[in-house]
């Protein structure tokens, strides 16, 4: 339930019946959910990463090398941008609830889980093997300086 505060007016969430089933509005967990994405940085963070996710999407091509370090960036950067997304979607979920929970969650809540749940689905179906792509230091012998680590 959103309330305003009587002497800012800041929207504020109060938690009413229980999230998922199994957190009561007095929960510990539930509450620090709340604080966490009642701070005043939450939202402007989430927009940040929304923005690098976008331009690392709009970076990548199909046309660049598979084994290059920007591909290996990229990759990197969007397994860690799909774990926050993710975290964010389950922090939102123990404070709201899901589907049934007593606050009524909009489909734009919907679509955002299902999303985050194809990105996580990707992102675990097509591992970076770190050994074929190069990136992985490799130990030979060589004339000048004895034992050498090359990428």
């Amino acid at each position: 339930m959103l309330n305003t505060c009587p002497c800012c007016g800041v929207e504020q969430y109060t938690p009413i019946g229980n999230a998922l089933c199994v957190f009561r509005p007095k929960n510990w967990l539930r509450r620090q959910c709340v604080a966490f994405v009642q701070h005043p940085w939450f939202d402007n963070t989430v927009l940040g990463l929304i923005l690098v996710s976008s331009i690392l999407l709009a970076t990548d091509t199909p046309l660049q090398d598979p084994h290059s370090t920007y591909s290996a960036v990229l990759w990197w950067a969007d397994v860690i941008l799909t774990g926050l997304f993710t975290l964010e979607m389950m922090v939102k979920v123990v404070m709201r609830g899901f589907l049934f929970g007593p606050v009524r969650v909009g489909w734009c809540h919907v679509c955002a889980c299902a999303l985050r749940a194809v990105s996580s689905l990707l992102v675990s179906r097509f591992p970076f093997p770190l050994h074929s792509r190069g990136c992985v230091p490799r130990k030979h012998t060589c004339a000048t300086a004895g034992t050498c680590w090359t990428l």
